[in-house]
Parts: structure tokens; C-alpha cells; sequence
């Protein structure tokens, strides 16, 4: 029996208050200050998108567990046809915040040819929605990829009920009180540094032993990404894929690769940061964060051409 059948009672809630879907332009340079910049190409139709719903798709399309997603939408939530795709997409989306008076949050992403971007979004529902006191969490609980009033309260109380919680792609000071009560953190070398920079830390060790789990994840793009456990680093390589187009959601796809190897399979961080990085080689493929998510048997070829033995390992861990 596989793994992924084992567990497939594993519960896993993603929580997260942003955007739906993305308007992805690419330009010559970022702008600064009174500048104005050429876009090269865009695209002129939005895709879903969003932190939490990348997150909670990539789960989906390597495990058999079904992702709970926490999320504020607007009044456009079923005619957009988003409340099918997510439900075809396999979500369960029991939990989905229905805010009557806004429109869902959507993003304007501006990315330069190495990847580096700015992000001008729109909040819209995300801001207004309120947590739901009756919901019941799962005993996994991921938030991304901000900390409001929404994302706040599930992860309060996530901690209060001794859940497994993971925060991601979360860049702010309100966050700093929780670590010490959460299980990892998947940042990325930006995240780190800021928040090191406020916790007065000159160490990424000190940041890992200030997460109660003592797992810390951080990635850097072409230089892979770094996992921290128990005081030990280990510097984990990109997995390379056949191109890169677009690097819209990569980080989301490394992301549900941890969060699939550790709370599904139950894999030791390292490998999952394996899990991650090859996930994520996948989303540079194509444009958008959701369109091109792998499926285990697809990940684990990929690995084999790089890193057999690493691949070995995961296929016998997944079982």
C-alpha cells in the first residue's frame, strides 16, 4: 500500500487571505522612483493564483489527502467560476470565507528576466473576512502568505490546540511572537534576513532554534535552498527542469513539496526539502502557479536524472 493511501486521513488546513488570481506582465527592469519601464510581454488573461491555493492545489496533485483551504473570497466567487475550479481541482472548500460586500483579492505581478519581482495587489475580500469560530482545524495548519486579522486568529489558534503549524512566505514583525510556537518555517533568503534583522540575530542558526520545531527552510533561488534542523544545516540543490518561463508561484510549489513529505509521508526534513525543490522545477515551466504541478510518479523521474539516490530514498520512505 502506498504512502499516500496510509495517511490519506491526514488532515491538512491551509489558511491564507490574499489574492485569487494573477495578471503576470514581464518587463525590461523593476521599476524605481519615477521610473517607467517597457513590458515585454503580457498575459492578457488572469490565472488562479494565491499563496494558500498554490499551496493546497500542490498537496492535492502529489498526495491522495484532501487540503482543507481556509480562504476570503468576494461576491464573485461563483460566477469567476473559481468555486468549481477549486473543487475540481480536488480542495475541500467547507471552509472558504464568502465576504458579500467586495470583490476577491487578485495580484499585478511585474518580473524581471532573473525572477526578481514586485507584486501590487489588491486585498478586496481578504481584508474583510473574519475567522470562523466553529471551524475545525486539521492537525497540520499552514498559513501564507500574510499575517491580518483572518490568517491571525487560525494561527492562534493552531497553537492553542497543539497543532503541527507551518508559516510560509510571511514577512512581518507581528509574526515574530509565534515562532517559538510553531513547527517550521518556510521562508526565503529575503524573509530571513528580515526577520533576523528584527529578532537582532546575525545567525540563520539563531533563527532555527528560535522555531519550537527547529525547522527552518529557507530558499534562494538558483543557489536551492537550505533546511535547518536541529542545529545542523543542509544545503539542498535546485532540481533542474527542461526551462524557465515563469517564477510565479516556484516558492508556493516548494512549499506544498515540504509540507506533502512531512505531513503526509512523514519524511525527514532534508528529503522534503528534495520534495520541495523538484516540485517547484515544475511551476518555472509554465506561466501561472497551478499549471503545471507535477504528480509524485512525474517528481521522482525528474529526481532520478539528477539525484538517483536521493529519488531512491523518497520512493522508499512514501512506501
Amino acid at each position: 500500500m502506498e504512502g499516500g493511501d496510509i495517511l490519506e486521513k491526514e488532515r491538512i488546513s491551509v489558511i491564507g487571505a490574499a489574492a485569487v488570481c494573477d495578471y503576470i506582465y514581464e518587463v525590461n527592469k523593476l521599476p524605481g522612483p519615477g521610473d517607467i519601464v517597457e513590458i515585454i510581454r503580457e498575459h492578457p488573461e488572469p490565472v488562479w493564483g494565491g499563496c494558500a491555493p498554490n499551496i493546497a492545489v500542490g498537496i492535492k496533485n502529489l498526495t491522495r489527502t484532501t487540503p482543507e483551504l481556509f480562504y476570503p473570497v468576494g461576491y464573485d466567487y461563483k460566477d469567476s467560476g473559481l468555486e468549481n475550479y477549486w473543487k475540481d481541482k480536488g480542495l475541500n472548500c467547507e471552509n472558504v470565507t464568502k465576504v458579500e460586500n467586495c470583490r476577491s483579492g487578485y495580484a499585478h505581478m511585474y518580473m524581471q528576466k532573473d525572477g526578481k519581482t514586485i507584486c501590487l495587489g489588491y486585498a478586496g475580500a481578504a481584508r474583510c473576512g473574519k475567522a470562523d469560530a466553529k471551524a475545525r482545524l486539521g492537525e497540520w495548519v499552514v498559513i501564507a502568505p500574510v499575517l491580518n486579522g483572518y490568517t491571525e486568529e487560525y494561527l492562534k489558534r493552531g497553537i492553542e490546540e497543539k497543532k503541527s503549524c507551518i508559516v510560509t512566505g510571511i514577512c512581518s514583525r507581528e509574526l515574530i511572537p509565534y515562532l517559538p510556537d510553531v513547527k517550521a518555517v518556510i521562508i526565503n533568503q529575503h524573509e530571513a534576513d528580515y526577520l533576523m534583522r528584527h529578532l537582532g540575530f546575525c545567525r540563520e542558526e539563531q533563527l532555527a532554534a528560535y522555531v519550537d520545531g527547529g525547522l527552518l527552510f529557507i530558499t534562494n533561488g538558483e543557489k536551492g535552498s537550505k533546511v535547518y534542523e536541529k542545529g545542523r544545516m543542509t544545503q539542498v540543490p535546485v532540481v533542474t527542469g527542461n526551462q524557465i518561463i515563469d517564477f510565479t508561484g516556484a516558492g508556493d510549489a516548494y512549499t506544498s513539496g515540504v509540507v506533502s513529505a512531512l505531513a503526509v509521508w512523514g519524511m525527514e526534513p532534508v528529503l522534503a526539502g528534495y520534495v520541495g525543490a523538484a516540485n517547484a522545477s515544475f511551476v518555472l515551466e509554465t506561466i501561472g502557479g497551478q499549471t503545471n504541478l507535477p504528480e509524485f510518479a512525474q517528481l521522482i523521474e525528474r529526481l532520478e536524472q539528477t539525484y538517483p539516490e536521493t529519488a531512491q530514498k523518497i520512493k522508499g520512505k512514501r512506501g
